[in-house]
This record gives structure tokens, C-alpha cells and sequence, in this order.
């Protein structure tokens, strides 16, 4: 069983603790030990993972999205406290940006599509004016797609996911949707949102959309 903890989102509907919600994405992925995003501020970052019992010294590696500050604005906070960490980015990210990785942990560039593990794998760099990588989990299933802000599209997304596979969900932030992306998602039995989601305009899509944020666990 796969778990994900969300530890950082806009929003929230968990109200068990010193929880936080501000704007920025991440999550952990319990068992691969993997956190995907690092959300906008490392304090706050911080306060919820030990809210939500995520040891920072567990995560052996971090897939950043894109470069954008409420995804990679936490990074370096946990790199303080653990160096020992794989850091997955995109040659897209600014020079300082991956300069600083580099002193700080192991940097891996993804070019193209790459399993991260043996259950999750990057789509690699997609999209034009903003570069973006994706994860996919293998789950009992299909593939669950976990997105960062989907600049490049679901369509984009999911042409790369299929091919390893069904997919049977979507969790996580989709900037912009065009009529192509709602007929993929529409008949998708696992539907999450969040973070820069238009939601009133994703509502209409499904009925069968989970209510979450960060504080949230999911059981796959």
C-alpha cells in the first residue's frame, strides 16, 4: 500500500493539529520515502510535516515540479537539516538554483521520461514556455498522475503516463484546463485538487471529486 501525505497546499480541511495551509503544493509519499514539491515557505513546510509525523531525516528523495517558488521554496530548509537526499530537477531550473542544489545535495537532472523508483517514474520535462515534470504511481489500479501546476496540459501528461499504463486518477495542482484535459479527466474514478486548481470550474466536470488539502492522507 502506497500512503500520501499532503504537507502543504492552499487549503486545508483538517483541523487535528498545527496545521497550516498557504499557497504552494507538496506532499509525501510514505514507503518510497519521496517528497514531491517542497511548497513556498520551509517554515511552514516544516511545522506541518511534524504535525503530521513526516521526519524530515526520512526523505531520501525530492522530485521538484518546476522551479516556481511555491514548489521549490521550501527546499533548501530540508536540505539543512538533511543532505542525504536525491534532488530530481530540470536543466530548466535557474543556474542559481541548481547551483545551490549541487552544494547542498545529490542533483539528478531528468531529461526524459525516468523511473524514480520501482513504482514511481517522472514524466520528464514537458511543456514550452514553463518546463514541468510530473510523477506517476503505480497502484493496484493504474497509474495515480501527480501534478505540480500541469502547465503543460493533462493531455501532455497523460500521452506519457498511458503509455506505461492505465490511469485511473489525478491528484494534485492543474493551472488551466481546455476542453481536451476535461474530456480526459471526466470519466477518471479518482479526481483531487488542488493548490492553483480553478475548482467552481473543475466542479463541473465531476461529481466524484475528493475534498482535500493539506492535512490529508490518502490510501492507495
Amino acid at each position: 500500500m502506497t500512503i500520501l501525505t499532503i504537507v502543504y497546499d492552499d487549503r486545508t480541511n483538517y483541523y487535528g493539529g498545527n496545521i497550516k495551509a498557504d499557497r504552494g503544493l507538496s506532499y509525501f509519499i510514505n514507503g518510497e520515502n519521496l517528497l514531491f514539491d517542497a511548497g513556498r515557505d520551509g517554515r511552514i513546510l516544516l511545522d506541518n510535516m511534524e504535525a503530521l509525523g513526516v521526519d524530515v531525516k526520512s526523505i531520501k528523495k525530492i522530485v521538484i515540479s518546476h522551479d516556481h517558488e511555491e514548489h521549490i521554496g521550501g527546499l533548501f530548509d530540508i536540505l539543512e537539516l538533511n543532505s542525504d537526499i536525491d534532488v530530481y530537477g530540470l536543466s530548466s531550473f535557474s543556474p542559481d538554483i541548481l547551483k545551490k542544489i549541487k552544494k547542498m545535495a545529490n542533483l539528478i537532472i531528468v531529461e526524459e521520461p525516468t523511473y524514480i523508483s520501482e513504482k514511481i517514474f517522472s514524466t520528464g520535462p514537458l511543456g514550452k514556455s514553463i518546463k514541468e515534470q510530473s510523477l506517476a504511481i503505480k497502484t493496484g489500479e493504474g497509474f495515480l498522475v501527480l501534478t505540480g501546476c500541469a502547465h503543460s496540459s493533462i493531455a501532455q501528461i497523460f500521452k506519457i503516463v498511458s503509455k506505461k499504463g492505465n490511469i485511473f486518477g489525478i491528484i494534485g495542482g492543474v493551472h488551466s484546463l481546455d476542453e481536451t484535459d476535461i474530456f480526459m479527466l471526466k470519466n477518471l474514478p479518482f479526481l483531487a485538487f488542488m493548490h492553483c486548481t480553478p475548482i467552481e470550474e473543475i466542479e463541473k466536470i465531476s461529481s466524484n471529486i475528493k475534498k482535500i488539502g493539506v492535512g490529508n492522507v490518502i490510501f492507495l
